[in-house]
C-alpha cells in the first residue's frame, strides 16, 4: 500500500508548498490542490483487507456456527452501510467541487438551495450529508431521481453509481439470503431431530416421566454440541498430521488432568508420555441430571478414572443395618 499512500500524501505536501508562496497562479494551483483532496478518499480502498483481518480475528475468537452466521450477516450490513456512505460522500464532494467552479454549471447543491423559486438558503452540512446519504440509499434501489443531476459530470457519476448498485445489491442480497437459509437449516435440523425422538417415544409407549427425561437429556446434549463441538463432527481433524493432533488433545485435556498431583509429576518426568495419554486414553462422557455414573458392586471391564470438567457429582451410599 506504500505507492498508494505516497500518491495521496503528495497532494498534502503540494498544498503546503503552495501555501508558502504568493501570486495569482500559485493561488490558483493551491485552490486546485484543495479541490483534489477528494483523492484522499482512495484510502478507503484499504478496507479491502477487512475480510482477511476478520478471518484472522475469527481464528482467535471461538464461536458457534449460529453466532458465526449472525456475525456474517452483520458484516454484510456494515459493508453495505460503508459503501453507501462512500457513495454519498463522493456525491456531496462532487456537488461541492462543481459549485466552486464558477463556470456557469449548476451543481445539485446549488439547485437544492435555490429550488422552486424560493429565496436562496444555505443548507447546513448535516442537511447536505443526510440528503446525500438518502440519495445514495435510493440509488442502490435503482432510483436516482430523489436529487436530480444538473450537469454532465453529475449525470456520469449517477450512471456509474447505478451500475455499481446493480452489482453490490446482488452481492449483498445473495450473501444475506445464503446466511439466513443456512441458519434456518440448522434450526430446522434440531427441530426435526426432536420431532423424530418424540415420535419414537410415543410409538414405543414410553412412560411420561421417562419420556420427559429423555427429551431433556437430548436437548442438553444438543446444547453441549453447540458450545463444545465434538471431535467426531470436525472433519478437518481427520486429515491434519498426527503430531499436531496430539498437541491439540494435550491442550484440551491437560488443563484438567494436571490438577491431579500424580499427573502433574508424571508430566514433569515424561512429557511425551503425558501427551500420549491425552491423545489415546481420554474419552468424554456427558451426563444429565439424575444420571448414574457408576453404582455399588459394579466391576468395570476396563479400569477408569473420572475427572469432572463441569457440574457436580453426588456420592450416595446406602446404610446397612
Amino acid at each position: 500500500w506504500f505507492p498508494l499512500d505516497a500518491f495521496i500524501v503528495s497532494f498534502d505536501w503540494a498544498e503546503l508548498l503552495a501555501a508558502g508562496f504568493s501570486g495569482s497562479s500559485v493561488n490558483k494551483l493551491g485552490s486546485t490542490l484543495r479541490g483534489l483532496r477528494m483523492v484522499r478518499t482512495v484510502r478507503l480502498f484499504r478496507l479491502l483487507k477487512a475480510p482477511e483481518m476478520t478471518n484472522k480475528l475469527a481464528e482467535y475468537i471461538p464461536m458457534s456456527e449460529q453466532l458465526g452466521l449472525i456475525a456474517t450477516i452483520a458484516k454484510i450490513m456494515f459493508f453495505f452501510l460503508w459503501i453507501t456512505h462512500v457513495v454519498a460522500c463522493l456525491w456531496f464532494g462532487l456537488g461541492l467541487l462543481l459549485s466552486k467552479c464558477g463556470d456557469g454549471c449548476q451543481s445539485w447543491i446549488e439547485a437544492e438551495e435555490d429550488s422552486e423559486g424560493r429565496v436562496p438558503i444555505e443548507l447546513s452540512l448535516s442537511e447536505k450529508y443526510t440528503m446525500s446519504f438518502h440519495w445514495s440509499l435510493a440509488a442502490f434501489s435503482g432510483d436516482t431521481s430523489l436529487v436530480l443531476p444538473h450537469n454532465m459530470y453529475e449525470r456520469i457519476y449517477a450512471m456509474l453509481v447505478l451500475f455499481l448498485a446493480f452489482v453490490v445489491s446482488a452481492s449483498v442480497v445473495g450473501g444475506i439470503t445464503t446466511s439466513m437459509t443456512r441458519l434456518q437449516i440448522i434450526l430446522s435440523e434440531q427441530t426435526s431431530k426432536l420431532t423424530v425422538l418424540r415420535r419414537f417415544l410415543i410409538d414405543h409407549h414410553i412412560s411420561r416421566p421417562l419420556a420427559v427425561r429423555v427429551q431433556r437429556n437430548a436437548q442438553h446434549a444438543m446444547l453441549e454440541e453447540k458450545t463444545k463441538a465434538p471431535e467426531s463432527s470436525v472433519e478437518l481433524l481427520r486429515i491434519i498430521s498426527q503430531p499436531v493432533l496430539v498437541e491439540v488433545h494435550f491442550e484440551i485435556h491437560s488443563r484438567v488432568l494436571l490438577t491431579h498431583p500424580f499427573m502433574l509429576a508424571y508430566n514433569d518426568i515424561n512429557p511425551a508420555g503425558m501427551r500420549r495419554v491425552c491423545h489415546s486414553a481420554i474419552s468424554m462422557t456427558s451426563l444429565h441430571t439424575k444420571d448414574i455414573l457408576f453404582s455399588d458392586l459394579e466391576y468395570p471391564e476396563e479400569p477408569k478414572m473420572f475427572f469432572i470438567t463441569g457440574g457436580k457429582l453426588l456420592y450416595q451410599q446406602s446404610r446397612k443395618a
